[in-house]
C-alpha cells in the first residue's frame, strides 16, 4: 500500500511540475533609436499583469513564468519616450522575441527670469 501511495504521489507531482514548466518567456533588447547604444535599466512591463522587469547594462531583459496569451509589452527609462508593443503572442513552446528602440524624449524648456 505505501508503494502505491508513493507512486500515485510521484505522479500528482510529476503533473504540478509539467504544469508550472507550461509558462513562456519574453525577451528582448532595448536600444536607442538614434544611437544603436543599449539602454541601461530601461522598465519593461507587461501591460495587465504584475510581470515586468529592467534590462542590464547591455539592454538585454528577460520575464518568465508569464502564462501564454496575448499582451501588450511596454519600455520606458527616464528622458525617453516610452514605447509599446501590441499583441505580442507568448506560448509555451519558445521564448518570444520583443525588441525595443526608444526615442530620446524633446522637453520645452521655459526661460528663467
Amino acid at each position: 500500500m505505501n508503494k502505491q501511495n508513493a507512486l500515485i504521489t510521484a505522479f500528482f507531482l510529476f503533473c504540478v511540475l509539467q504544469l508550472a514548466a507550461q509558462n513562456g518567456i519574453i525577451k528582448g533588447k532595448i536600444t536607442d533609436v538614434i544611437s544603436n547604444e543599449p539602454v541601461m535599466f530601461a522598465n519593461v512591463l507587461v501591460m495587465g499583469t504584475n510581470y515586468g522587469t529592467t534590462s542590464d547594462e547591455e539592454g538585454n531583459y528577460e520575464i518568465t513564468g508569464v502564462e501564454p496569451g496575448l499582451y501588450d509589452v511596454r519600455a520606458s527609462f527616464v528622458g525617453y519616450n516610452e514605447a509599446t508593443q501590441f499583441e505580442i503572442q507568448v506560448t509555451s513552446a519558445k521564448p518570444v522575441t520583443v525588441n525595443f528602440k526608444l526615442e530620446e524624449q524633446s522637453t520645452q524648456l521655459e526661460e528663467v527670469v
